[in-house]
This record gives C-alpha cells, structure tokens and sequence, in this order.
C-alpha cells in the first residue's frame, strides 16, 4: 500500500498524469501515522508485562529436566563386607554408582564386539590379553563361518562386590547378574549350530582397574570416544576390564528369585577364568 500511494504521489509531479497529489500525501501521511502508533502501542504493552512480572516477582516457568538415570542403576549396589574407604582415599572424586554405569556399558559393548565381530567397538574397554582373546575368538567364529549370538541378553542387577588399592593403581570388581541365552549360529544357514536357546540366568565378575596417574590421557581418550559415532555414552575414566570370571547357570524357569550377594572370591576358584567376551 505504501508503494502504491508513493507511485501516486511521483505520478503526480508527471505533467501528463491526472489525479490529486495532495489527497496522496494526506493518504501516506495517514498511513504513517497509523503505523507509527501501533508500534508504539506494542512496545509500550511488552514493557508494561514485562514490568508487572519483575513488581509481582513472577518468573517465567521453565522446565526443570530430572537428573539422569544412566543404565537403570539408582543407586549403587555395594556388597556385604566391602569397603571403598581405601578406594576413596586413593581417588576422592571415586563414584560406585558412576563405575556401575561404566561396567553396564562396557560389558554391553564387549559382548556386541563378539557377535557382530567388530573387536574395534572393544577399543580401549579392555586389558591387551582379554582384547586378544577378544580378537582369537572373533577369528575362530569367522573361520568357522558362524556367529556367536545373545539374544535377550540382560543385566539384572549390577553391584560392587570387591575391591583393592595397591600401587599406583585401583581395582574394583562388579558382579552382573544376568539372563538370556547364549548360541551359535550358522552363517549360510542361520541353524543354531552350538548354544541352548532356553533362557537362563548366570552371573560373571568383571574386574576393572585404572592407573591412579593417567588423568590426563583418561580425558583425553574419553573425549574422543563420547564423540565418536558409535562410542561411549558416559566417560569411563580410565577403567578397563583384567579379568573376567563367570559363575554357575541356571535355566531361567527354574531361577526362585535373587539371592544375596556371596562374599568375593567365594565361587571365583570354582568357576575359573571365563573363555571371555564371549
């Protein structure tokens, strides 16, 4: 409209063009006018509810997200008898609920590693002999053109169950309980070739430790694996699995319920090394 009350306006100072120059001006004037307090109208309306919220001390509702949850774990699951008074001493920034979270996703990681027969997605998560046992398995699976699957593989409970300080290093041991099957599969024909494909629950105790002098290249390596596609979720600070040792099976149906927490090392002897990230 501005444009064309203009063009009227420039027609007008043309000899040969008709029409009333002064009803032109008036009209942009007008339109000037209108626009001008409508500005002022809206300016003056925002500030008086801004004025209002800052004299009635109301502030604007902002949603507060919840803190994370990372992995199920709520709070950290301690065994009887363990103490991390030590630990704490040697670390003070040391987290039981944060090495829970890093012992979920590390096992979740290492057992995704041996069925899609990726050792890369173990990057940094394990001891150079669990990672070469890692990679010997993986060999053996493909040579023998077949995978090693767990399928509804599950953690049910995940809890501290030993830990030492020694050195310039710190272990601790997690016990996972865990439900699922476990079984092999033929890649030309998909027939489950090893394995039982009934459910049952098991429990294995991995061990990590770190270097209490390594900050540096544990943030570093951090870092760069939460930013990695198809990396950490959570920094692992460090901690790398050493030993892995699995404990006795039961078939799922026949599983009454939880039982409590054994003292470290009680089965350990019995069970023996587990043939890992298997």
């Amino acid at each position: 409209m501005f444009l064309t009350v203009a063009r009227m306006v420039a027609d007008d100072t043309n000899p040969d063009s008709s029409g009333t120059g002064v009803e032109a001006a008036i009209l942009l004037g007008l339109l000037l006018a209108v626009g001008f307090w409508f500005y002022r109208r809206t300016t003056q309306g925002s500030r008086k509810l801004a004025d209002d919220i800052r004299k009635r001390g109301i502030e604007p509702a902002v949603p507060v997200a919840p803190p994370p949850v990372l992995f199920g774990d709520r709070e950290a699951a301690i065994g009887a008898g363990v103490d991390l008074t030590a630990v704490l001493a040697a670390q003070p920034s040391f987290s039981a609920l944060g090495l829970l979270s890093i012992a979920r996703e590390t096992f979740t990681l290492v057992r995704k590693a041996r069925a899609e027969q990726i050792p890369k997605l173990a990057d940094g998560l394990l001891s150079p002999d669990l990672r070469a046992q890692l990679e010997a398995n993986i060999g053996a699976d493909a040579a023998a053109h077949r995978h090693h699957m767990f399928p509804m593989l599950d953690i049910s409970t995940a809890a501290i169950v030993d830990s030492d300080v020694g050195g310039e290093s710190i272990a601790i041991t997690v016990r996972l309980a865990l439900s699922g099957t476990e079984v092999e599969r033929s890649d030309d024909s998909g027939a489950v070739v090893s394995g039982n494909q009934q459910a049952r629950t098991w429990d294995e105790r991995w061990t990590f430790r770190k270097s209490t002098d390594a900050a540096g290249d544990a943030a570093e390596r951090d870092r760069i694996m939460t930013h990695t596609a198809g990396g950490w979720m959570i920094p692992h600070q460090g901690w790398i699995v050493t030993a892995i040792v699995t404990g006795e099976s039961v078939p799922a149906d026949l599983d009454t319920g939880t039982t409590p927490l054994p003292e470290p090392g009680a089965n350990d002897a019995a069970a023996g090394p587990a043939p890992v990230p298997s």
